[in-house]
């Protein structure tokens, strides 16, 4: 359970949304439940307000996430965010109990190094996290 978090970061290395297992389904990449903490193939939720990919700004969109390579994302909330955020699946997957909704939310990929802070981070902080130790050792 996170409290009062405003700045997520993360290394990812996502299959490209054609090759997940279910494209036709909207896949989140974040899901705090609420629909404001969602970020997915299909929609933004209104809690995010700004994200770097590899230490630059880009706008609100999946579109500008990494695919088939690594990479530094990191999101800043407009207010503090409470509560479960599910990362690279759906908070609702699975509840409806059929076999092929359970996984249709999930991204496919891999995901290091997640870090949560109570405040949106300077410009030098968040190329100290990008260059943290994982990012000279990625493959």
């Amino acid at each position: 359970m996170l409290l009062d978090v405003v700045s997520f970061s993360l290394w990812v290395k996502l299959s490209h949304p054609t090759l997940q297992p279910f494209p036709q389904h909207e896949l989140f990449l974040l899901d705090g439940g609420l629909g404001a903490a969602a970020f997915t193939t299909r929609r933004v939720g209104n809690l995010w307000a700004r994200l770097f990919v590899d230490g630059v700004e880009k706008p609100l969109s999946f579109g500008y996430l990494p695919a088939e390579e690594w990479g530094h994302v990191h999101v800043e909330a407009t207010r503090g965010f409470s509560g479960p955020l599910h990362v690279m699946g759906s908070l609702a997957a699975g509840l409806t109990g059929a076999a092929v909704d359970s996984f249709a939310g999930n991204l496919r990929g891999t995901v290091v190094e997640v870090y949560a802070w109570g405040r949106a981070l300077s410009p030098f902080e968040r190329v100290q996290v990008r260059a943290s130790p994982w990012a000279l050792v990625r493959v």
